[in-house]
């Protein structure tokens, strides 16, 4: 199914349809667009001009990663970030608790003037262009990337690290697991993707922590690091004198890094 533009009128009236509850299938029916472009819709208030909307927008923000922010960005939309098929929407959503990290990168970042779209307890940010879809792509994020995303191009050797943090605040995970007399927490780290993204990872942390094995599940590729020592340099190469983190995941590291010695009674 192909982008089509909307009229004021339909766009007015999809915005009903969708808040009234229809579901998703039948919208696209209706209107013969796609899932993307019924977010791209929603995302932006309706005009009965041909104005521009996002005339602010950093259309060349991603030609060249060289800061921290755009390497921890890039990594957070290949986790956690879509690229539409057929128009040139680039989306993110995440839950309603992390809204106003990713309203960073897409209001401070890219300077884009969208509103965020608020669906149950989720929050999606939307913005449409021709250069950002491009470079992306030719930085490795594709449209469906789900299942075939490949270790990013073209990222210098300083910037890896920050790219890899953005990376776990979208397809990382903190946690613990017990001992076996269930006395002490110990953290551990699982970070998910496809094979070939996952044995990058572990490249760069081979000056970190003795190499650990991919899994496999159902085709989910995942790797995981509980040793306490190996979760202690991972916590150090993500995070010493970053300042670009999603803060809630950060915290938990804390945390779990805190109590990995505390005794319980």
């Amino acid at each position: 199914m192909q982008y089509r533009k909307l009229t004021y009128e339909q766009h007015i009236n999809l915005i009903k349809d969708f808040n009234a509850g229809m579901p998703r299938k039948l919208i696209r029916e209706k209107y013969d667009i796609d899932h993307q472009t019924i977010y791209n819709y929603m995302s932006k208030k309706p005009s009965k001009y041909n104005t521009r909307s996002d005339q602010t927008l950093d259309h060349e923000y991603f030609s060249n990663i060289n800061s921290e922010a755009k390497a921890y960005w890039l990594g957070f939309i290949y986790a956690d970030g879509n690229i539409s098929k057929s128009s040139n929407a680039l989306s993110i959503g995440v839950s309603d608790r992390d809204a106003s990290h990713v309203n960073k990168f897409f209001k401070d970042e890219l300077n884009s003037s969208n509103k965020i779209y608020k669906y149950g307890s989720c929050s999606f940010f939307n913005v449409s262009s021709k250069s950002i879809k491009q470079n992306l792509i030719s930085l490795g994020v594709s449209p469906a990337k789900t299942f075939k995303i490949k270790p990013p191009k073209e990222i210098s050797k300083k910037y890896i690290r920050h790219f890899i943090r953005g990376y776990f605040d979208g397809d990382g995970c903190i946690t613990h697991i017990w001992n076996t007399h269930k006395t002490i927490k110990r953290p551990k780290i699982d970070i998910t993707g496809t094979k070939s993204l996952l044995l990058w990872l572990l490249d760069q942390f081979k000056a970190c922590i003795k190499l650990t094995p991919v899994t496999t599940n159902n085709n989910i590729f995942s790797i995981r690091i509980s040793k306490q020592e190996d979760v202690k340099r991972i916590y150090h190469y993500l995070y010493d004198n970053a300042s670009i983190y999603l803060p809630r995941k950060k915290q938990k590291f804390d945390e779990l890094l805190g109590l990995s010695k505390t005794q319980i009674s």
